[in-house]
């Protein structure tokens, strides 16, 4: 569960062949409040760190 945004998110998964976690989820918000699909991703880098990644499938608007 993301609670660090501005609404919270909820994923689940598993881990990958890289040892990455990568869950997938629905992200509701005002734009699309039906929710649109997003993935997460931690990737361990060493004992201490640990680099996070949420690709978002947000729908772009031409102004």
């Amino acid at each position: 569960m993301d609670n660090f945004s501005t609404s919270p998110a909820r994923a689940a998964g598993n881990h990958n062949d890289a040892g990455a976690m990568v869950m997938k989820g629905l992200m509701k918000d005002l734009i699309t409040p039906d929710g649109r699909p997003y993935r997460h991703e931690t990737t361990p880098k060493d004992d201490d760190h640990q680099l996070m990644q949420i690709f978002d499938t947000i729908p772009l608007t031409a102004t």
